[in-house]
Parts: C-alpha cells; sequence; structure tokens
C-alpha cells in the first residue's frame, strides 16, 4: 500500500492533512514516534505526486486526486503551482543579483576536499 491508496478521487472527497497523516501511521507508512509525522506524510505526498496527480483545495479542506475529465480542477492546480514558482523566482532575483556582482573568487579548495598538490607532496 501507499499514500496514493489512501487519497481519495474527487475534491468533494478531499481528506484533510491531521487524517491522512493518522491514516499514514496506521497503515505503517509513517512511523508514529517520527519528530514530525506530518512532515514525513507530505514527504510522501511530494514523491507520489511524480507519477500522480495530487491536488490540494487550497482552503485547507485536503488532498485529493482529480476525477476523469477534470480538467477546470487541473487548470486550477497547475495555475496555482506556477504562480508559486514565479514568486519563489522573484524573491531570488536580488540573491542572484549579488553572486553576479560579488568579487569574492571561489574556493576550489573547498574545507574537506583534496588538492593534487596534497597528493603529491608540494
Amino acid at each position: 500500500m501507499g499514500i496514493i491508496d489512501l487519497i481519495p478521487e474527487g475534491k468533494e472527497n478531499a481528506i484533510n492533512r491531521n487524517l491522512l497523516t493518522a491514516r499514514c501511521i496506521n497503515n505503517g507508512l509513517v512511523d508514529k514516534r517520527a519528530k514530525d509525522p506530518d512532515r514525513e506524510m507530505r514527504k510522501l505526498v511530494e514523491k507520489a505526486r511524480t507519477d500522480w496527480a495530487i491536488l490540494n483545495t487550497g482552503d485547507g479542506k485536503g488532498y485529493y486526486r482529480p476525477s476523469k475529465d477534470d480538467y477546470a480542477e487541473l487548470r486550477r492546480f497547475k495555475r496555482q503551482q506556477e504562480s508559486r514558482i514565479k514568486n519563489i523566482n522573484k524573491g531570488l532575483k536580488p540573491i542572484r543579483k549579488i553572486l553576479r556582482q560579488s568579487s569574492e573568487p571561489v574556493n576550489v579548495f573547498a574545507a574537506g576536499q583534496m588538492s593534487i598538490f596534497d597528493i603529491i607532496g608540494k
């Protein structure tokens, strides 16, 4: 059994995070003694999303798999995710600028790395 088996089909059947986490624990997918079982469940959802369409309602009602031909929900989720990507990239813009303008040389011999000169003894 995988987390996909615990996520219902259809927005009207969405399962909230607390219940999904509890079901993951009950089915042995998440260890109840984990430091943050909710985070462990979200990691499972993230991994499952590489193979399955798993949507979330955006209003806290939870996760669900889209019903067949539910293209409106798929488009909504796609727009939501693309907006998040765009906002993350906007937030990285000043960091990229600082790094481009930095005159600090890159240390190619970072701590823990071996130099060819260490090998030949120079």
